[in-house]
């Protein structure tokens, strides 16, 4: 059984057709009441106090009270994965050097290091569910370090972002 946290003071906002037609906050019980809405179909956007915005959809029918049910706030997340690899100098890549061992590091903006993974038999490296931000992705060799910027607030996640990174010696 997971806890959950109801949230006091969010802010929700019914669309329709992308145009906002009511407003509400969250009480101490996380409930809220859109009130005056005709029957159709909305977007919600829920907007908590760091200002991370969450969507959902609600659906009013006439003559009811409507409830959306709980609605679990979760933050728009990547899996980021790839394979290291060293090009060995021809034009063939299925011929480039696998770096099993490698450490990658997963590096916010301020530098700190979020998580370390070390990649596997086949080069490969995974940080799954990673909050979509600004990032540095970095692969440490003997005498070479390869960063991948990432930074894209538009995803919705969940989704995957698969990378390459050759270490070039």
């Amino acid at each position: 059984m997971t806890s959950m946290q109801l949230l006091d003071l969010i802010s929700v906002e019914a669309f329709q057709d992308g145009v906002s037609v009511a407003t509400a906050g969250t009480g101490i019980d996380g409930k809220f009441a859109l009130i005056g809405l005709l029957p159709g179909s909305y977007d919600l956007k829920i907007e908590d106090a760091n200002h991370q915005i969450y969507t959902a959809v609600a659906d009013v029918f006439a003559g009811n009270e409507t409830s959306t049910g709980d609605i679990i706030l979760a933050r728009r997340c990547i899996d980021i994965s790839g394979v290291v690899t060293s090009d060995n100098g021809t034009l063939d890549i299925n011929d480039d050097l696998i770096f099993e061992g490698a450490v990658v590091d997963l590096v916010d903006v301020d530098g700190n290091t979020i998580e370390s993974v070390l990649t596997d038999i086949n080069g490969e490296f995974s940080f799954p569910s990673v909050v979509i931000g600004q990032y540095e992705v970095i692969v440490n060799g003997d005498s070479h370090e390869e960063k991948i910027t990432l930074f894209d607030e538009s995803m919705e996640g969940p989704q995957s972002l698969s990378i390459i990174m050759n270490l070039i010696f």
